[in-house]
């Protein structure tokens, strides 16, 4: 029997308690303790870092901006990580870095600049951002005179607006702007923009945080939020995580840049590797929940899979699932290209 996905109305969000862990986590990294006990480098900032000394090299303007443009939609929250290593691998990158300069991905056509993109990043998580590639290329060439940055003026820098304009209408059939910006990836594409000096944006803050399955995944552990069961990712992300971060980062004068790298890197080095030795919220911490059913079937599930689970057991079989879905992945690439 499938159990039915409850909705938002049934979401019990602790507002009092997630305050507490994001304090928590916040006075962690400040104080330099466990993971933050030395600098934790983001990982999108070897990528940015290269794409900036390739700018300065070539001479092109703005193109470590666009390269941030074009990569930001294919990252995923289950594969960001390996995505911008793989992105970040100097021969691959100046071999196909004509695919960040919108003016020469065009001259080539979507079968082409397809193959390309495939090559380059070998897409383990959003591919459908790959079949976009030369289309948003297009917008910039034929809107926006190949400059991302003609499209932040004509929106008066205003991060809100931007962001609004970015992600367009949910139905996209006959729309002619962007494609594969959503709420979570036009969020972070526009706090990194900001974040490294791309670009001035005007109230940044109020357009939240960038919620993945990092985030969410530590509101449900340490029950800032408490699921009634499965529950589709419209209704946690959507209708209740993003609004909620807007509103407390307004309201606390918080930096959702801040709270959203921190969170994420808790998850991410953290949780993925079973380190709650280390981990500043264990005192919060009530489970380990699994992406498993949210890749499957869009559901997050908050049952515990083995908070108790000594580390090297959890990482064996980790290891094993990375390399069941590495071994599909690569014979869906093979059917496609």
């Amino acid at each position: 029997m499938v159990e039915r996905p409850k909705t938002q109305s049934e979401i019990t969000v602790d507002k009092e308690r997630i305050i507490a862990v994001i304090t928590r986590a916040l006075e962690a990294r400040k104080n330099g303790e466990g993971l933050f006990a030395r600098r934790v480098i983001p990982p999108e900032e070897q990528f940015i870092g290269l794409a900036n000394e390739y700018e300065e090299k070539a001479g092109f303007d703005g193109f470590a901006l666009h390269t941030l443009f074009f990569i930001t939609p294919t990252l995923y929250a289950g594969n960001s990580t390996e995505q911008l290593e793989l992105a970040s691998r100097e021969p691959m990158f100046y071999l196909y870095s004509y695919l960040f300069r919108p003016d020469e991905v065009v001259k080539r056509d979507e079968e082409h600049v397809l193959e390309d993109t495939f090559n380059y990043i070998k897409p383990s998580g959003n591919r459908a951002a790959l079949y976009r590639w030369r289309h948003n290329a297009n917008v910039l060439v034929t809107q926006y005179d190949g400059d991302i940055r003609n499209f932040f003026t004509e929106h008066d820098h205003d991060a809100p607006k931007i962001l609004e304009a970015l992600m367009g209408p949910k139905r996209k059939t006959d729309w002619e702007g962007f494609h594969r910006f959503g709420p979570k990836i036009g969020v972070l594409f526009l706090q990194w923009v900001h974040q490294y000096g791309f670009a001035e944006l005007n109230k940044i803050n109020e357009i939240g945080v960038p919620v993945d399955w990092q985030v969410a995944r530590l509101m449900i552990q340490t029950e800032g939020i408490i699921l009634p069961g499965k529950t589709h990712k419209h209704w946690v992300l959507d209708k209740t995580l993003i609004p909620f971060f807007v509103t407390l980062c307004q309201d606390h004068e918080l930096s959702a840049q801040e709270v959203s790298e921190t969170l994420w890197l808790i998850g991410n080095r953290l949780c993925n590797n079973y380190r709650h030795d280390i981990c500043p919220l264990t005192d919060f911490c009530t489970s380990l929940v699994s992406r498993d059913l949210l890749d499957e079937k869009g559901l997050f599930d908050p049952k515990d899979v083995g908070r108790w689970k000594k580390r090297a057991e959890a990482l064996r079989i980790k290891k094993a699932k990375r390399d069941r879905q590495r071994q599909k992945e690569a014979k869906q690439t093979e059917m496609e290209v």
